[in-house]
């Protein structure tokens, strides 16, 4: 089992190396800086963007529609992530109310205090209602159960698909104004779908929401009219009843860059404002500055689709540094549930390996799941759930990054690009288990585009990258017409010959 337990945690690493498809209480001082007028904003200097543990947005429960829950992330430099959630329900006479809930999160469950806020006239006073749990069962579901004064009951909800499309520019965040802490909005992003959720107060103090949806891509330094509306519905422990909407007025939001907008409100419900909002969570694809992360602009171009679902692509993984036939690996993959949030990869991997003349033979199935960010052109990779086979013994495993993983480009390259993969923390929970390290910090740069390379599989016109770190250089080529890695080579800094090369030799 020791044994296993090493050639899985090897194979991670390989993993990790060659996809690319690939002390005041900290929940009180997030609460506080959301709500208290005499705090400022949390400095972005502070927040490590990309770590997500979960997918940041809206959730709903499909079987019972009209109301949600907003979970986003505020991660930061000591290592505490913090998970921020907004429900947006009503009361029980079906008027529209939001709570919010925030504490440390560690793994795949989380607890926390429910607050219900109203406003005294100056600021927002907070009382506490219940609780409220969540329970992840993947990167995009999760069980939630709450208490919410003397009711009880639990609620399946997964991540709200409200939008097809590739998400060029992602602005999903809790944001809010500084100078008037107490109200603010979420933002969830998809395609060129934002649907924004105002929670603040009525004319009398009391909460209020609502919601508005911009069904255009946004760019920055234009101003967006943005109509908004009031719902009725049912309360979380009561029968589903149909909602009703009711036009309450027209907000203007204009994003500067992905860490400032400016929201003006036109007297809606008594809330008459023009204000600068800032995101309190984390904005995905943003560095620790809540900036872009910077890839050089480069010479010619081509573009490389995602790859399509099914692919099916075979490689024959060699040591040319090592004697010949010492071993030799064949990876049959097939590609399934692509999309710029997730990917499939299910593998049959078989080793013949040459030790002292004799020939052993090995073989394993491993699915691995990876849940990934794509904005702008950059990938960043979030975290990989791993299923490993043998003829004997199952294992599975949960890899996650600390911050999210920036690869570099994808899907647009420019020859010349040029970038810095950071260094990350990775933890790797196997077998109950939890083993931390660091990656290296890389180089990046596209050497070469329309490039033409001659695999066993046939010729391919290619994109060639490398990638170097302290020790070592990689070599990638992907094709241009399946977005397909059909070529590596890794070798040791100094060296000619590489210590791994990898070959298609089957692309369908």
């Amino acid at each position: 089992m020791k044994k296993m337990s090493v050639l899985f945690c090897q194979y991670l690493t390989i993993l990790v190396a060659l996809v690319w498809f690939m002390p005041v209480d900290a929940a009180e001082s997030i609460a506080r800086d959301i709500l208290r007028p005499e705090q400022t904003v949390i400095s972005n200097a502070n927040v490590a963007i990309n770590n997500q543990l979960f997918k940041p947005g809206l959730y709903w429960n499909p079987q019972r529609p009209g109301w949600g829950i907003n979970i986003t992330q505020v991660s930061q430099d000591n290592g505490i992530n913090q998970l921020v959630a907004v429900i947006y329900t009503y009361r029980a006479d079906g008027t529209p109310v939001w709570y919010l809930a925030s504490a440390p999160i560690n793994g795949s469950s989380w607890n926390a205090s429910l607050q219900e806020y109203f406003w005294n006239g100056s600021s927002a006073i907070s009382t506490d209602i219940g609780t409220i749990e969540l329970d992840f069962n993947a990167f995009d579901k999760a069980s939630m159960s709450y208490r919410i004064h003397s009711e009880n009951g639990s609620e399946e909800i997964q991540f709200f698909d409200f939008a097809q499309g590739q998400t060029q520019v992602d602005f999903t965040a809790l944001w809010f104004p500084p100078s008037q802490p107490g109200r603010g909005l979420t933002v969830s992003t998809i395609g060129n779908t934002n649907v924004v959720v105002l929670y603040f107060y009525d004319v009398d103090g009391n909460p209020l929401w609502l919601l508005g949806v911009l069904d255009q891509f946004i760019v920055l330094g234009s101003e967006l009219k943005i109509p908004v509306d009031s719902f009725t519905g049912y309360c979380l422990a009561c029968a589903t009843v149909n909602t009703r909407a009711t036009r309450a007025g027209e907000v203007s939001l204009m994003f500067n860059t992905r860490s400032s907008a400016q929201l003006v409100t036109e007297n809606i419900f008594g809330w008459q404002t023009d204000v600068t909002i800032v995101p309190l969570s984390d904005v995905p694809g943003t560095n620790r500055n809540g900036e872009d992360p910077v890839v050089s602009e480069g010479g010619d171009c081509v573009n490389i689709p995602l790859i399509t679902n099914g692919s099916h692509l075979v490689v024959k993984v060699t040591s040319p540094s090592l004697a010949p036939g010492t071993s030799e690996t064949i990876k049959d993959m097939i590609f399934t549930d692509v999309s710029e949030t997730r990917l499939t990869i299910e593998e049959i991997v078989t080793t013949e390996t040459t030790i002292l003349g004799i020939t052993q033979m090995s073989r394993r199935e491993i699915t691995d799941t990876i849940f990934r960010t794509i904005s702008e052109n950059k990938i960043f990779l979030n975290s990989v759930n791993t299923t490993f086979k043998t003829e004997t013994d199952t294992f599975i495993s949960e890899t996650r990054f600390t911050p999210g993983s920036f690869r570099g480009p994808i899907l647009k390259y420019c020859e010349g690009q040029a970038w810095t993969q950071p260094s990350v923390t990775q933890t790797i929970t196997f077998n109950g288990e939890t083993n931390t390290s660091s990656l290296p910090v890389k180089e990046g740069v596209v050497v070469s585009v329309n490039e033409s390379i001659t695999v066993p599989a046939g010729r391919f016109s290619t994109v060639l990258l490398t990638r170097k770190s302290a020790n070592t250089i990689h070599k990638e080529w992907f094709d241009i017409a399946s977005g397909l890695q059909i070529k590596t080579e890794e070798f040791d800094l100094g060296k000619t010959v590489p210590k791994v090369l990898t070959e298609a030799i089957l692309v369908q």
